[in-house]
């Protein structure tokens, strides 16, 4: 990706090249192994589990900014179990500005929310991020687009 990237955008035709980059999460879950594979751009990846915060790392640069594109990006492994809840986001829901003093959301805040809406269905916890962010916005404009993605590993025990 990082090399077809550099390749499609840096084409020195003109002596014109992109300075811009992707931050970017991958995520491979293997159910019948029960284990995760996670690689990431500026892009982490958070775990709860036993309602803690377990944060998958991703590399501190972006796709397409190598000069290269031979840059190795690294990737993780991860065991699942049984009531995982894993979530990739872009950074655009912390980097909102409001709250009572026109500040930033940022990370703190968002592991908090996400450690107390874990245990919701899907669907409850998709509703209780909007409100929070349209909350905390009050009245500010969205400055990025905002995604997060949850997944109910639906690892099952082994018997």
């Amino acid at each position: 990706l990082n090399k077809g990237v550099i390749d499609t955008f840096n084409k020195d035709d003109q002596n014109v090249y992109v300075k811009d980059g992707m931050d970017v999460s991958f995520c491979v879950i293997d159910k019948t192994e029960r284990k995760m594979q996670f690689a990431g751009a500026f892009s982490n990846m958070y775990i709860v589990r036993d309602n803690k915060i377990i944060e998958m790392k991703g590399d501190r640069f972006a796709v397409g900014l190598a000069t290269s594109g031979n840059q190795q990006f690294s990737s993780e492994t991860i065991d699942l179990e049984q009531e995982d809840r894993l979530y990739l986001f872009t950074d655009g829901y912390v980097d909102q500005f409001g709250g009572p003093e026109g500040k930033k959301y940022k990370f703190r805040r968002f592991r908090h929310l996400l450690l107390n809406i874990h245990k919701e269905p899907m669907e409850r916890q998709k509703a209780l991020l909007e409100e929070s962010i349209l909350e905390w916005r009050n009245g500010y404009e969205q400055v990025d687009a905002i995604l997060i993605l949850g997944i109910n590993t639906g690892i099952r025990e082994r018997h």
